[in-house]
């Protein structure tokens, strides 16, 4: 009996002494997060323990449960995905958080056919990026480790990025989908014109200049293509306006249209020495695979879109149809 009752007693004390860590565990759990910070990374691969000493020595956490027992508890905080995570409270959520992978992700556009200029612009204005960029854009190529001048790299699209990342790493998530697409498309090339997948770049940011309508950019694509075959001038204003950036004030004029400048196409009988703008997938592939067709020449309809011609004076006919209908809706 008396054997039975040191048992029984031991079985109390540990009993005990296991409610008192089960209890101290999930305490440590509840405690809220001692910072103003409003995310926290787990890297890849980090564990539960590291997570715990990383969070104490941060001074976000005092009570530091024992992670073996913590694991043995609550095995299901053991799996951690990498991401970053919102700070909401307590220990617990943030590890709930890093179990189901709800990363935080914030966005960034970039529009297609928008100039270096305004990539800058946006860059600067989103206070979420973390700004590395430098403030010269020629010197990007320098980090994006290019030989070529950065305008047209980026693929226009919706980007995700982590708080804390930089302006650069959107930067190259973008010049990384532009390489992909550009080299799919050229890979399945139809022009005869273009000699080089930068050609191609080239001539999709005229094309995404030229026209909003997705169904006309392999006719506009052939236009240029059967101009250049004759030898003839592009002679479109886009790149006249790009060469004027970024002090063009928006009105070009007869003047701007006989200025030398490398990417007046009134001027120069090829195309202008880089792109003018960021082209969508859709450009891009335009340009590789231009429309078969004898038109030379194109003008803007007026409801949006665009009207072919074949000849010059089938081309004025298109113009004085053009000019006719804007001064009725004046």
């Amino acid at each position: 009996m008396r054997a039975l009752a040191v048992l029984i007693t031991a079985g109390v004390l540990l009993l005990s002494v296991v409610s008192h860590f089960v209890k101290q565990t999930r305490d440590a759990l509840r405690q809220p997060l001692a910072t103003n910070q409003e995310h926290y990374t787990v890297e890849p691969g980090k564990r539960l323990g590291t997570l715990l000493s990383d969070l104490e020595s941060l001074g976000w956490i005092d009570t530091v449960p024992d992670p073996r027992l913590l694991s043995r508890l609550y095995p299901q905080y053991t799996s951690l995905k990498a991401g970053t995570y919102p700070v909401q409270g307590t220990l617990e959520a943030l590890l709930v958080s890093a179990v189901a992978g709800k990363s935080v992700n914030y966005f960034f556009t970039i529009i297609p056919g928008w100039n270096l200029w305004q990539l800058q612009q946006a860059l600067a204005a989103d206070t979420r990026l973390s700004q590395t960029l430098p403030a010269d854009i020629k010197d990007w190529e320098k980090v994006l480790k290019s030989e070529a001048y950065p305008e047209g790299a980026f693929l226009p699209d919706t980007y995700s990025f982590s708080p804390g990342e930089r302006d650069l790493d959107v930067l190259i998530r973008a010049h990384q989908a532009l390489q992909k697409v550009l080299d799919q498309s050229w890979a399945s090339r139809s022009t005869a014109q273009l000699s080089s997948p930068n050609e191609a770049l080239i001539m999709a940011s005229i094309i995404e200049k030229e026209t909003a309508v997705e169904s006309e950019r392999q006719t506009i694509a052939g236009v240029f293509e059967n101009r250049l075959k004759r030898g003839m001038k592009l002679q479109t204003d886009p790149t006249v306006i790009y060469g004027l950036l970024p002090d063009f004030d928006g009105n070009i004029t007869r003047k701007h249209l006989r200025e030398p400048t490398p990417y007046n196409t009134y001027t120069i009988k090829r195309l202008p020495p880089t792109p003018i703008a960021m082209p969508s997938a859709a450009s891009i592939k335009a340009a590789s695979q231009p429309e078969q067709h004898d038109f030379l020449y194109f003008v803007a309809s007026g409801d949006g879109g665009h009207r072919f011609a074949e000849t010059y004076q089938g081309h004025q006919n298109n113009v004085q149809q053009y000019l006719r209908k804007r001064r009725s809706a004046q």
